[in-house]
C-alpha cells in the first residue's frame, strides 16, 4: 500500500520540483540581468543585446514548458489536464509579457539600446531604410560638393500627421573620429531656419541635411548620425554606417 502511494505521488513531486526549478531559474536570470550585469554590452559582444536576450529567454521558457508537458503524461487524466491548462495559461501570459517587453522594453539597458538604431547595410533592393516609431526614414544619397557633405533623406509617417525636429547635434563622422555638425536643413527646396519638420501621413517628405566643410577627400562616410526629437517622446538616434558618397 505504501509503495503504491509512493508511486502515485512521485509524478506529482516531480512536477512540483520542476515547476519550482523553472521559477527559480527564471528569477535568477532576471536578477542577474537587472542587478549584476544591467548592460550586457560590457561583454563586448554585438550578439548580446536586449532583443536576443528576450528571444533566448522565450525559447528557454518554451523548452521548459515542453519538458513539463512530456513528464505530465505520466500523471492521471485529471491532474494531467490541470497541468496542461496551467502550462497553456502560463505560456500565454508569459509570451504576452515578453511581447510587450520586445515592443517597448522596461529594463534600463534595453531602453538605452532602443534609443540608438544602427543601419549597417542596404536592403536587397539597395536601399538604406529604418522604421522608427512608425516613421520610415530612408537615406537616399550623400554627396560632397566643394568639400561640403550633404545627405538626402525621405521621411514618411505611416500612421498619423506629426512634427519631427532634426537636432543640431546630428553629424557626419570622418575616419579619424572628427564629426562635422549639421549646418543647414532643407525641407523640399526650402531652408528650415527654425521649428520642426511637418510630416503628413503617407507622404514622402524630402529632407536635405548639409554639414560643415571638411578638408578630407572622402569616398565613404563611416557614419551619418541623425538625432531626432519627437519620436516616442524622447530623442532617437539613427546611424547609417559605411555610406558611399557621390562626388
Amino acid at each position: 500500500m505504501t509503495m503504491e502511494a509512493n508511486s502515485k505521488s512521485t509524478p506529482a513531486k516531480l512536477m512540483a520540483w520542476m515547476m519550482g526549478a523553472l521559477s527559480s531559474v527564471i528569477g535568477i536570470c532576471w536578477a542577474i540581468v537587472t542587478y549584476v550585469f544591467p548592460d550586457p554590452s560590457i561583454f563586448g559582444l554585438g550578439i548580446v543585446n536586449w532583443k536576443n536576450f528576450l528571444s533566448f529567454f522565450a525559447a528557454f521558457v518554451f523548452m521548459m514548458a515542453m519538458m513539463i508537458a512530456i513528464f505530465a503524461w505520466r500523471l492521471p487524466t485529471i491532474p494531467r489536464r490541470m497541468v496542461n491548462f496551467i502550462l497553456a495559461a502560463g505560456l500565454s501570459a508569459g509570451f504576452f509579457v515578453i511581447g510587450m517587453e520586445y515592443a517597448k522594453p522596461s529594463f534600463e539597458f534595453a531602453k538605452a539600446q532602443e534609443r540608438v538604431v544602427e543601419n549597417d547595410s542596404p536592403t536587397l533592393f539597395g536601399k538604406r531604410i529604418e522604421m522608427v516609431d512608425n516613421v520610415r526614414i530612408s537615406l537616399v544619397n550623400c554627396n560632397f560638393i566643394a568639400q561640403t557633405p550633404s545627405c538626402v533623406f525621405e521621411f514618411n509617417s505611416t500612421n498619423k500627421d506629426r512634427e519631427v525636429q532634426v537636432r543640431s547635434v546630428s553629424a557626419v563622422f570622418e575616419p579619424d573620429g572628427n564629426n562635422l555638425r549639421l549646418e543647414k536643413t532643407l525641407v523640399g527646396n526650402e531652408e528650415l531656419k527654425y521649428g520642426s519638420i511637418e510630416l503628413v501621413r503617407n507622404l514622402n517628405t524630402k529632407v536635405t541635411l548639409i554639414f560643415k566643410q571638411t578638408r578630407n577627400d572622402l569616398s565613404t562616410i563611416p557614419s551619418v548620425k541623425l538625432v531626432l526629437q519627437g519620436l516616442d517622446n524622447y530623442e532617437r538616434v539613427i546611424k547609417f554606417n559605411e555610406v558611399t558618397a557621390a562626388r
